[in-house]
Protein backbone atom coordinates (compact mmCIF):
# COMPACT_ATOMS: atom_id res chain seq x y z
CA UNK A 1 0.00 0.00 0.00
CA UNK A 2 0.99 3.78 -1.18
CA UNK A 3 0.13 6.15 1.39
CA UNK A 4 0.46 10.11 0.58
CA UNK A 5 0.57 13.48 2.31
CA UNK A 6 -1.07 16.68 0.25
CA UNK A 7 -0.59 19.76 2.48
CA UNK A 8 -1.72 21.56 -0.03
CA UNK A 9 -4.11 19.79 -2.33
CA UNK A 10 -6.50 22.14 -5.16
CA UNK A 11 -9.65 21.36 -6.62
CA UNK A 12 -8.61 21.81 -10.52
CA UNK A 13 -10.40 22.97 -13.01
CA UNK A 14 -9.08 23.08 -16.80
CA UNK A 15 -10.73 25.49 -19.69
CA UNK A 16 -10.64 24.41 -23.11
CA UNK A 17 -10.89 27.18 -25.56
CA UNK A 18 -9.83 27.71 -29.52
CA UNK A 19 -7.10 30.29 -28.68
CA UNK A 20 -6.76 32.75 -25.81
CA UNK A 21 -7.20 36.34 -26.92
CA UNK A 22 -6.84 39.66 -24.86
CA UNK A 23 -9.86 42.47 -24.07
CA UNK A 24 -12.06 40.09 -25.48
CA UNK A 25 -14.66 37.00 -24.11
CA UNK A 26 -12.69 33.83 -24.16
CA UNK A 27 -15.33 30.79 -24.51
CA UNK A 28 -14.43 27.61 -22.52
CA UNK A 29 -15.30 24.46 -25.11
CA UNK A 30 -15.21 22.41 -21.88
CA UNK A 31 -14.57 22.40 -18.26
CA UNK A 32 -13.00 19.99 -16.26
CA UNK A 33 -12.85 19.82 -12.40
CA UNK A 34 -10.46 17.51 -10.90
CA UNK A 35 -9.10 16.74 -7.54
CA UNK A 36 -5.77 18.16 -7.23
CA UNK A 37 -2.19 18.58 -5.69
CA UNK A 38 0.76 16.42 -5.81
CA UNK A 39 0.40 13.31 -3.68
CA UNK A 40 -3.44 13.42 -4.78
CA UNK A 41 -2.42 13.16 -7.87
CA UNK A 42 0.00 10.21 -7.12
CA UNK A 43 -2.66 8.05 -5.02
CA UNK A 44 -5.31 8.62 -8.09
CA UNK A 45 -2.20 7.07 -10.45
CA UNK A 46 -1.09 4.36 -7.91
CA UNK A 47 -4.97 3.85 -7.84
CA UNK A 48 -4.69 3.57 -11.77
CA UNK A 49 -2.30 1.14 -12.22
CA UNK A 50 -3.56 -1.34 -10.01
CA UNK A 51 -2.46 -0.64 -6.57
CA UNK A 52 -3.67 0.42 -2.90
CA UNK A 53 -3.40 3.62 -1.98
CA UNK A 54 -4.34 5.49 1.04
CA UNK A 55 -4.30 9.47 0.61
CA UNK A 56 -3.95 11.93 3.45
CA UNK A 57 -3.03 15.36 4.11
CA UNK A 58 -5.19 19.11 4.89
CA UNK A 59 -8.90 19.47 3.35
CA UNK A 60 -11.31 22.45 4.12
CA UNK A 61 -14.28 23.89 2.89
CA UNK A 62 -16.92 23.22 0.05
CA UNK A 63 -13.80 22.30 -2.05
CA UNK A 64 -12.21 20.21 0.44
CA UNK A 65 -15.84 18.35 0.18
CA UNK A 66 -15.89 17.88 -3.69
CA UNK A 67 -12.57 16.58 -3.85
CA UNK A 68 -13.34 14.05 -0.67
CA UNK A 69 -16.13 12.65 -3.09
CA UNK A 70 -14.05 12.59 -6.19
CA UNK A 71 -11.78 10.51 -4.82
CA UNK A 72 -14.60 8.39 -2.92
CA UNK A 73 -16.15 7.81 -6.48
CA UNK A 74 -12.55 6.84 -8.03
CA UNK A 75 -12.23 4.10 -5.11
CA UNK A 76 -9.21 5.85 -3.21
CA UNK A 77 -9.30 5.42 0.70
CA UNK A 78 -8.42 9.09 2.21
CA UNK A 79 -8.12 10.05 5.69
CA UNK A 80 -8.04 13.80 5.34
CA UNK A 81 -7.91 16.06 8.43
CA UNK A 82 -10.08 18.90 8.40
CA UNK A 83 -9.00 22.67 8.75
CA UNK A 84 -11.29 26.09 8.83
CA UNK A 85 -9.89 27.44 5.90
CA UNK A 86 -10.68 26.75 2.43
CA UNK A 87 -9.00 24.42 -0.15
CA UNK A 88 -7.45 26.37 -2.69
CA UNK A 89 -8.96 26.10 -6.54
CA UNK A 90 -6.73 26.21 -9.18
CA UNK A 91 -7.34 26.94 -12.76
CA UNK A 92 -5.70 25.41 -16.27
CA UNK A 93 -6.38 27.14 -19.53
CA UNK A 94 -5.84 24.52 -22.62
CA UNK A 95 -5.14 26.76 -25.50
CA UNK A 96 -6.03 25.00 -28.69
CA UNK A 97 -4.77 26.98 -31.25
CA UNK A 98 -1.59 26.74 -29.58
CA UNK A 99 -1.33 23.28 -27.45
CA UNK A 100 0.08 25.16 -24.40
CA UNK A 101 -1.57 24.70 -20.83
CA UNK A 102 -1.47 27.70 -18.56
CA UNK A 103 -1.52 27.01 -15.35
CA UNK A 104 -2.53 29.62 -12.26
CA UNK A 105 -1.73 28.12 -8.67
CA UNK A 106 -3.30 29.75 -5.88
CA UNK A 107 -1.12 29.94 -2.48
CA UNK A 108 -3.46 27.86 -0.43
CA UNK A 109 -5.64 28.44 2.77
CA UNK A 110 -3.69 29.86 5.61
CA UNK A 111 -3.31 26.58 8.10
CA UNK A 112 -2.76 27.08 11.97
CA UNK A 113 0.15 24.72 13.53
CA UNK A 114 -2.01 23.10 15.24
CA UNK A 115 -3.64 21.55 12.43
CA UNK A 116 -0.37 20.85 10.53
CA UNK A 117 0.58 18.65 13.50
CA UNK A 118 -2.28 16.70 13.21
CA UNK A 119 -0.74 14.57 10.44
CA UNK A 120 2.85 14.07 12.42
CA UNK A 121 0.31 12.22 15.37
CA UNK A 122 -1.69 10.21 12.65
CA UNK A 123 2.02 9.14 11.64
CA UNK A 124 2.62 8.43 14.64
CA UNK A 125 -0.17 6.39 15.64
CA UNK A 126 -0.08 4.33 12.12
CA UNK A 127 -1.77 0.27 12.75
CA UNK A 128 -1.20 -0.62 9.08
CA UNK A 129 2.61 0.15 7.89
CA UNK A 130 2.68 1.25 3.94
CA UNK A 131 5.02 0.07 2.03
CA UNK A 132 5.65 3.93 1.02
CA UNK A 133 4.93 6.88 2.00
CA UNK A 134 4.83 9.66 -0.43
CA UNK A 135 5.65 13.78 0.79
CA UNK A 136 4.97 16.07 -2.50
CA UNK A 137 3.76 18.95 -3.45
CA UNK A 138 3.85 22.58 -2.03
CA UNK A 139 3.08 24.05 1.96
CA UNK A 140 0.24 25.78 2.65
CA UNK A 141 0.62 29.56 4.32
CA UNK A 142 1.08 28.63 7.91
CA UNK A 143 3.12 26.34 8.27
CA UNK A 144 6.64 26.16 7.95
CA UNK A 145 8.69 25.45 4.72
CA UNK A 146 10.53 22.83 6.78
CA UNK A 147 7.98 20.71 8.28
CA UNK A 148 8.42 18.05 5.25
CA UNK A 149 11.54 17.29 7.71
CA UNK A 150 9.90 16.35 11.11
CA UNK A 151 7.10 14.27 9.08
CA UNK A 152 10.11 12.26 7.22
CA UNK A 153 11.95 11.92 10.49
CA UNK A 154 8.62 10.54 12.14
CA UNK A 155 7.92 8.10 9.29
CA UNK A 156 11.61 6.80 9.70
CA UNK A 157 11.09 6.17 13.59
CA UNK A 158 8.49 3.87 12.48
CA UNK A 159 10.77 1.86 9.76
CA UNK A 160 8.72 3.05 6.83
CA UNK A 161 10.35 3.76 3.44
CA UNK A 162 9.44 7.78 2.15
CA UNK A 163 9.65 9.16 -0.92
CA UNK A 164 10.12 13.33 -1.03
CA UNK A 165 8.94 15.25 -4.33
CA UNK A 166 9.01 19.20 -3.15
CA UNK A 167 11.01 22.00 -4.18
CA UNK A 168 13.24 24.85 -2.45
CA UNK A 169 13.00 24.80 1.03
CA UNK A 170 10.95 22.19 1.52
CA UNK A 171 12.81 19.45 -0.72
CA UNK A 172 16.40 20.72 0.97
CA UNK A 173 14.81 20.73 4.65
CA UNK A 174 13.41 17.12 3.99
CA UNK A 175 16.71 15.92 2.54
CA UNK A 176 18.58 16.63 5.69
CA UNK A 177 15.55 13.50 7.19
CA UNK A 178 17.19 11.47 4.65
CA UNK A 179 14.14 9.98 2.78
CA UNK A 180 14.53 7.03 1.27
CA UNK A 181 13.63 8.32 -2.43
CA UNK A 182 14.14 11.81 -3.37
CA UNK A 183 12.58 12.77 -7.23
CA UNK A 184 13.06 16.29 -8.04
CA UNK A 185 13.25 17.75 -11.72
CA UNK A 186 15.72 19.46 -13.38
CA UNK A 187 15.29 23.07 -12.54
CA UNK A 188 14.60 21.72 -8.45
CA UNK A 189 18.06 19.96 -8.93
CA UNK A 190 19.61 22.68 -10.71
CA UNK A 191 18.03 25.00 -7.70
CA UNK A 192 19.65 22.76 -4.84
CA UNK A 193 22.93 22.09 -6.31
CA UNK A 194 23.10 25.48 -7.93
CA UNK A 195 24.27 24.46 -10.71
CA UNK A 196 23.27 24.06 -14.10
CA UNK A 197 22.62 20.66 -15.41
CA UNK A 198 23.53 20.14 -19.14
CA UNK A 199 24.54 16.75 -20.48
CA UNK A 200 24.52 13.07 -18.92
CA UNK A 201 27.31 13.69 -16.61
CA UNK A 202 26.80 16.16 -14.78
CA UNK A 203 22.97 14.99 -14.22
CA UNK A 204 24.50 11.83 -12.81
CA UNK A 205 26.93 14.00 -11.19
CA UNK A 206 24.61 15.91 -9.28
CA UNK A 207 22.43 12.93 -8.26
CA UNK A 208 25.19 11.60 -6.71
CA UNK A 209 25.69 14.66 -4.73
CA UNK A 210 22.12 13.51 -3.20
CA UNK A 211 23.32 10.34 -2.37
CA UNK A 212 26.16 11.25 -0.17
CA UNK A 213 23.52 13.14 1.73
CA UNK A 214 22.29 9.38 3.12
CA UNK A 215 19.35 9.33 0.26
CA UNK A 216 19.20 5.87 -1.09
CA UNK A 217 17.73 6.32 -4.29
CA UNK A 218 17.28 9.79 -6.45
CA UNK A 219 15.53 9.95 -9.58
CA UNK A 220 15.40 13.22 -11.55
CA UNK A 221 13.17 13.72 -14.64
CA UNK A 222 13.93 15.65 -17.44
CA UNK A 223 10.97 16.62 -19.49
CA UNK A 224 10.62 14.40 -22.44
CA UNK A 225 14.77 14.03 -22.78
CA UNK A 226 15.54 11.34 -20.22
CA UNK A 227 15.48 10.25 -16.65
CA UNK A 228 17.79 9.34 -14.46
CA UNK A 229 17.73 7.14 -11.60
CA UNK A 230 20.71 6.56 -8.86
CA UNK A 231 21.13 4.73 -5.93
CA UNK A 232 24.92 3.86 -4.64
CA UNK A 233 24.96 0.85 -6.39
CA UNK A 234 23.70 1.61 -9.85
CA UNK A 235 22.69 4.11 -11.91
CA UNK A 236 20.48 4.31 -15.00
CA UNK A 237 19.26 6.17 -17.95
CA UNK A 238 15.59 5.81 -19.49
CA UNK A 239 14.68 8.07 -22.66
CA UNK A 240 10.98 8.18 -23.09
CA UNK A 241 8.90 7.43 -26.38
CA UNK A 242 8.54 9.63 -28.59
CA UNK A 243 4.36 10.63 -27.97
CA UNK A 244 1.38 13.51 -29.27
CA UNK A 245 1.88 15.37 -25.49
CA UNK A 246 -1.20 17.09 -24.94
CA UNK A 247 -0.40 18.59 -21.38
CA UNK A 248 2.42 18.05 -19.18
CA UNK A 249 0.14 18.76 -15.91
CA UNK A 250 0.62 15.87 -13.41
CA UNK A 251 3.13 14.03 -15.69
CA UNK A 252 5.61 14.11 -12.73
CA UNK A 253 3.24 13.05 -10.33
CA UNK A 254 2.54 10.05 -12.74
CA UNK A 255 6.24 9.18 -12.94
CA UNK A 256 6.33 8.85 -8.77
CA UNK A 257 3.50 6.65 -8.31
CA UNK A 258 5.20 4.48 -11.23
CA UNK A 259 8.16 4.20 -9.61
CA UNK A 260 6.98 3.62 -5.97
CA UNK A 261 4.23 1.49 -6.36
CA UNK A 262 6.91 -0.62 -8.97
CA UNK A 263 9.30 -0.79 -5.49
CA UNK A 264 6.50 -1.99 -3.45
CA UNK A 265 6.35 -4.67 -5.65
CA UNK A 266 9.50 -5.57 -4.54
CA UNK A 267 11.32 -4.74 -8.25
CA UNK A 268 14.63 -3.17 -9.09
CA UNK A 269 15.73 0.84 -9.36
CA UNK A 270 16.10 0.07 -13.02
CA UNK A 271 12.41 -1.33 -13.60
CA UNK A 272 10.23 1.23 -11.06
CA UNK A 273 11.98 4.00 -13.91
CA UNK A 274 10.85 2.30 -16.53
CA UNK A 275 7.16 2.51 -15.30
CA UNK A 276 7.91 5.76 -14.05
CA UNK A 277 8.95 6.95 -17.23
CA UNK A 278 5.84 5.46 -18.76
CA UNK A 279 3.19 6.46 -16.45
CA UNK A 280 4.94 10.10 -16.52
CA UNK A 281 4.59 9.85 -20.87
CA UNK A 282 1.19 8.46 -20.49
CA UNK A 283 -0.24 11.48 -18.02
CA UNK A 284 0.97 13.52 -20.53
CA UNK A 285 -1.11 11.84 -23.23
CA UNK A 286 -4.44 13.04 -21.55
CA UNK A 287 -5.66 16.81 -21.56
CA UNK A 288 -5.72 19.21 -18.73
CA UNK A 289 -5.70 16.89 -15.47
CA UNK A 290 -6.69 13.67 -16.70
CA UNK A 291 -3.85 12.24 -15.63
CA UNK A 292 -2.35 8.51 -16.93
CA UNK A 293 -4.50 5.13 -18.05
CA UNK A 294 -3.28 1.92 -17.39
CA UNK A 295 -3.79 0.64 -20.80
CA UNK A 296 -1.20 3.50 -21.94
CA UNK A 297 1.25 2.76 -19.65
CA UNK A 298 1.07 -1.06 -20.20
CA UNK A 299 1.85 -0.05 -23.91
CA UNK A 300 4.66 2.58 -23.52
CA UNK A 301 6.60 0.63 -21.06
CA UNK A 302 7.48 -1.73 -24.10
CA UNK A 303 9.02 1.94 -25.85
CA UNK A 304 11.09 3.31 -23.45
CA UNK A 305 14.71 2.93 -23.88
CA UNK A 306 16.53 1.93 -20.57
CA UNK A 307 19.90 1.29 -19.88
CA UNK A 308 22.38 1.09 -16.96
CA UNK A 309 25.34 3.03 -16.98
CA UNK A 310 28.56 3.28 -14.69
CA UNK A 311 27.99 5.96 -11.91
CA UNK A 312 31.18 8.30 -11.28
CA UNK A 313 32.34 7.74 -7.61
CA UNK A 314 30.65 5.68 -5.82
CA UNK A 315 31.32 2.46 -6.99
CA UNK A 316 28.19 2.02 -9.91
CA UNK A 317 28.95 -0.85 -12.76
Amino acid sequence: MIATVTLNPSLDRTMTVNALVSDDTNRALAIRSDPGGKGINVSRVVRELGGRTLALGLLGGHNGQLIHRALEDEGITSAFNWIEGETRENLILHDLSTGEPYRINAPGPYVRPEEGDRIQRKIAGWAERPDFIVFSGSVPPGLPKEIYRGLIEEARSKGLRTALDADGTALSAGIEARPTLVKPNRYELERFTGRTLEGESAFLAAAEDVIKRGIEMVVVSDGPRAAYAMSATEAWIATPPAIAPQSSVGAGDAMVAGIVHRLSLGESLGEALLWGVAAGAGAAMTPGTELCHLRDVSRLVERVKLRRVGSLAIGGT
